[in-house]
């Protein structure tokens, strides 16, 4: 149906519309979902292989200082750090730390380079006393200080007292999708108490990208004429069959709906069609 919105392709049955309404609301609940759990991010390739890490291996006190070190623990009653079972594609240490009012922070750290892959502090979040946008600066300057640049925010939404926040690396003037990171902030003090790394561990490299074999102009004209496009650029998203494909991706409003609309660069196809949250990035309404 969003497709079919997108492409100028409305329908009049309504039965249809309704239909899809009705599945919204059932699994609105599914919004909130537990998010003391790295299954808050969805991962594009759950090979669990990560063919490009750098650096030497580490030890497990080394693992438990790199996660005190970015959950932001000066102190801890308790710490312990554990290898993976045999059989896994790569190898990691899972960290528990408990600090000074017994509050658990919980942690996967690769083994070779002491790269986080997530981590999550399960401290109860108080009162909100700071804005989702933010929440958003918090959040960019944790990526800044650990050495994650040139990170574009492309999602941010907002759960009870907490903001969570997806950034994409860029590669010159061209945003990768398949290198994500989010981030979990509380709006309580702005501590980052949540982070994923698995698609950007499993992605980040040096890419040749090819220029376009169109031109956004002609991208444009793939789209919905009714689209009132607000932001265009170059993307890198992965495509059916879990390839990368170079694309111009243009964000738009139709119908008061904001819309995410990726067209292949090299061939003119459209690659991938999704409606936005209100509480993402959305123009013509407050968020």
């Amino acid at each position: 149906m969003e497709r079919a919105l997108a492409q100028g392709k409305e329908t009049k049955d309504n039965t249809i519309i309704d239909g899809f309404k009705t599945v919204e609301r059932t699994v609105k609940g599914y919004d909130n979902a537990d998010l003391n759990s790295p299954s808050f991010t969805s991962f594009q390739n759950r090979d669990d292989h990560y063919e490009h890490l750098e650096g030497k291996m580490i030890s497990k006190k080394q693992a438990v200082a790199t996660v005190k070190q970015y959950a932001g623990l000066k102190t801890a009653r308790q710490a312990e750090a554990k290898p993976n079972q045999k059989g896994a594609r790569f190898s990691f240490y899972t960290v528990r730390i408990k600090d000074k009012n017994g509050n658990e922070t919980t942690a996967d750290v690769t083994r070779k380079g002491g790269y986080p892959v997530w981590f999550f502090n399960k401290r109860p979040v108080g009162k909100q006393k700071i804005s989702l946008n933010e929440a958003q600066k918090k959040a960019a300057d944790f990526l800044n200080r650990h050495h994650f640049e040139k990170m574009d925010m492309f999602e941010s939404t907002q759960y009870d007292n907490v903001g969570v926040f997806s950034f994409a690396a860029k590669q010159g003037n061209v945003r990768i999708y398949p290198e994500t990171v989010k981030l979990k902030v509380a709006l309580d003090n702005g501590q980052v108490i949540g982070f994923v790394a698995d698609d950007f561990l499993k992605s980040h490299q040096k890419r040749d990208i090819p220029k376009p074999a169109i031109s956004e102009k002609e991208a444009r004209s793939r789209v919905n004429p009714k689209l009132d496009i607000m932001e265009s650029r170059l993307a890198i998203m992965t495509g059916d069959m879990n390839r990368e494909v170079l694309c111009y991706e243009f964000l738009g409003v139709l119908h008061d709906e904001t819309y995410r609309i990726y067209i292949n660069a090299e061939n003119g196809n459209e690659e991938k069609v999704e409606k936005l949250k209100n509480t993402e990035r959305a123009y013509g309404k407050s968020i």
